[in-house]
């Protein structure tokens, strides 16, 4: 077409791989810079199709306006273009007709996408712990990856039993050899979006679209323990750990409810008119008609005499006996494995040592540079993963001591408690008051206690108990 118009062509831009419906495109940003700054300007731009050039009718015509306002006219080889006012107007058709194709191609895959999601298919990248494959029919599929499937189910696994934060699953996982796809370890909130991701328990749903389904491939995970996980990380569901924001000072800082609003209370120090500091648990809800503000020493105290109230139940205790030994033989299990597989990890950096040891010192294989570029990473891994194993090997306990010291903390919770680090409190409360206790007017009170223990009688003096309908309470 130049050669025809006796045009001689300057520079070719060529954009590879890019969509037209779209201006922010590198070749196409660099075409309009050149016009601009080039000297002398180009009279012409000439483009294949009118598609090619822009397929969003906005786009088009400001693109269109900058040309013109450089003295550089637009020309396509497939639609006659030019400046009369037929031209223009049937350019303007032609811009039109490529955004419509466009939009009308953009539903027609959106239809196809949404068609394949409720026939539990997943079309867009896999998610990590899968790779898109292909299934024994043919059909493209989500796939269990190898070497990322078996440590993101322990993950779930491991974190559904409310016993471990994320961040100790996840540095569990980071040290068997759970890996990014970039081939690093897994960071915090990659590892939190991977806990809330339906797809692992074959849940496909996309935001927006208002359809779930079951997906048509291997579940990582179950859909019982899916659902526990995501209670456990939206507070349905009490997690035996210790908070984030620790202070020894108040063990029953956000544990303890103001009674009357029921807002969790913090606590502080507060210095008196002589100098003379005093710890204080505190409601800072500034609406709550009757806040709670009373001494540390009172609130803690008063807790001590409720868990002195609480009585295990002599027809659970044969039970919890019973339970323990179940559960505890099922878990070991899982620890056993996890010990074989940190054991397995050591043998095989040990192995890959002795190979590297002997490829320099007996066959001469690599230089003394090579040797020590490629042993001083393996000696850290070891040495991580020789820890890992020790700390592994010291969860191994016996049942029979863990159960004489279980049976002993119930039968004096109070004593227990006060002797207790601050994680260990903050465990022990959230064990026996699942729900959390509310404190006012100097009187304790919970929706739920552990099964372990009978309900206080009721009848019993106004200056000593009350039973109420809420749940138990103690008077100061």
């Amino acid at each position: 077409m130049c050669e025809r118009n006796g045009w001689e062509v300057i520079r070719l831009f060529r954009e590879e791989g890019e969509s037209a419906k779209t201006a922010d495109r590198p070749r196409l940003q660099e075409l309009l810079t050149y016009c601009r700054v080039s000297k002398p300007r180009p009279d012409y731009v000439v483009v294949h199709n009118i598609d090619r050039w822009a397929r969003n009718g906005q786009d088009h015509d400001m693109m269109r306006s900058y040309l013109i306002k450089l003295g550089v006219k637009l020309r396509s080889y497939s639609q006659r273009l030019g400046e009369s006012p037929q031209e223009v107007f049937f350019e303007r058709i032609m811009s039109g007709q490529a955004e419509l194709d466009n939009k009308l191609r953009g539903e027609r895959s959106l239809a196809g996408m949404k068609t394949r999601v409720q026939g539990g298919k997943w079309p867009f990248k896999a998610p990590l712990g899968y790779v898109n494959g292909r299934d024994a029919a043919g059909n493209k599929a989500l796939l269990p990856d190898p070497d990322r499937a078996p440590f993101i189910s322990q993950a779930f696994e491991l974190f559904a039993t409310a016993l471990h934060t994320k961040e100790q699953v996840r540095g569990q996982m980071n040290a068997l050899g759970l890996r990014s796809e970039n081939d690093k370890p897994i960071s915090a909130e990659t590892f939190s979006r991977m806990l809330r991701n339906p797809r692992y328990a074959a849940i496909l749903s996309v935001h927006g679209w208002e359809i779930e389904a079951k997906g048509d491939y291997q579940p990582l995970v179950s859909v019982e323990v899916f659902q526990r996980v995501q209670e456990i990380l939206i507070g349905r569901r009490v997690s035996i750990t210790a908070r984030n924001r620790n202070n020894p000072d108040f063990p029953l800082r956000n544990f303890v409810r103001c009674g009357t609003c029921h807002k969790p209370l913090t606590a502080s120090w507060s210095k008196g008119k002589m100098g003379v500091k005093y710890a204080y648990y505190r409601c800072q809800n500034r609406k709550c008609p009757s806040p709670v503000n009373v001494r540390r020493q009172d609130l803690e105290d008063t807790f001590s005499g409720f868990l002195r109230q609480q009585q295990p139940d002599a027809s659970y205790l044969g039970l919890f006996h019973k339970v323990v030994l179940d559960v505890w033989n099922a878990k070991q299990a899982d620890s056993v494995a996890l010990i074989h597989q940190f054991e397995k990890q050591v043998n095989e950096l040990k192995e890959r040592k002795r190979k590297l040891m002997e490829a320099f010192v007996y066959s001469k294989a690599i230089t003394r540079e090579d040797y020590d570029q490629m042993r001083t990473p393996l000696v850290e891994d070891l040495a991580v993963a020789e820890l890992n194993l020790g700390r592994a090997r010291l969860d191994e306990v016996e049942v029979e001591k863990v159960l004489d010291f279980a049976e002993n903390l119930l039968l004096d919770t109070a004593g227990a408690w006060q002797r207790c680090s601050l994680e260990q409190k903050q465990r022990l409360q959230q064990v026996l008051f699942p729900q959390g206790v509310e404190f006012a007017d100097g009187l304790y009170r919970t929706q739920e206690t552990s099964f372990l223990f009978k309900g206080l009688p009721s009848g019993t003096p106004i200056n000593e108990v009350v039973g109420s309908a809420t749940g138990n309470r103690t008077r100061v």
